[in-house]
């Protein structure tokens, strides 16, 4: 193997006017600077390899445990999924876990692989702010048909303010006196109302 190697302390400068292919790995101690395209991973499919994924660019860094570094690494990958073409770019973690997926078609994943939304989350999630949404929210349901549509039981720790009709096909019971239920228009039961008494009209 040879070296090729540069020393920035004494202001020597590596400059390339025209195209430059690097076939094996490249290791940056300090600053690359590109005022052109930077291309990783350019391997040609063939009949024997079909999909041919990109090299990975890794980002690096360590930290000192008393004894020797510990070394930790992120890095992203772009995927050939099929010959359709449909791929992605990976963000992986050190053990090699896809943590973020970036889609083709502008998708993005946290937690899958195969995102069929704009934003895709396999798991918890939190807003510390106000969440705006402009069209339907579904919560038990992948096919909403109003503003918010839940498939299921639902609670209210607090007041419900209802700004309009309150329809209700089924059962509406009271557990309390004060039930935190204000309306400004009108009720609508379509079976019974049972009130705090246990009566019903």
């Amino acid at each position: 193997m040879r070296e090729f190697t540069l020393d920035t302390d004494t202001g020597e400068v590596l400059k390339v006017g025209g195209d430059m292919e690097i076939t094996g790995n490249l290791t940056i101690y300090d600053v690359l600077e590109t005022r052109s395209d930077l291309i990783i991973g350019s391997l040609l499919a063939n009949s024997g390899n079909p999909l041919r994924d990109s090299f990975k660019l890794i980002f690096q860094g360590s930290f000192w445990t008393g004894t020797v570094p510990d070394f930790r690494q992120m890095y992203l990958k772009l995927i050939m999924e099929s010959a359709t073409p449909t791929y992605r770019l990976g963000i992986f973690n050190d053990p090699g876990t896809e943590l973020v997926s970036i889609k083709h078609d502008g998708k993005v994943g946290i937690g899958t692989t195969s995102p069929s939304y704009t934003l895709d989350v396999s798991g918890s999630g939190r807003f510390s702010s106000d969440l705006i949404v402009s069209g339907k929210v579904g919560i038990g349901t992948t096919s909403p048909s109003l503003k918010l549509d839940v498939a299921g039981s639902g609670r209210f720790t607090g007041d419900l303010y209802v700004v309009g009709n309150l329809n209700v096909t089924s059962n509406l019971s009271s557990v309390g006196i004060n039930t935190g239920v204000i309306y400004t228009d009108e009720i609508i039961v379509n079976r019974y109302l049972k009130l705090a008494n246990g009566t019903s009209p």
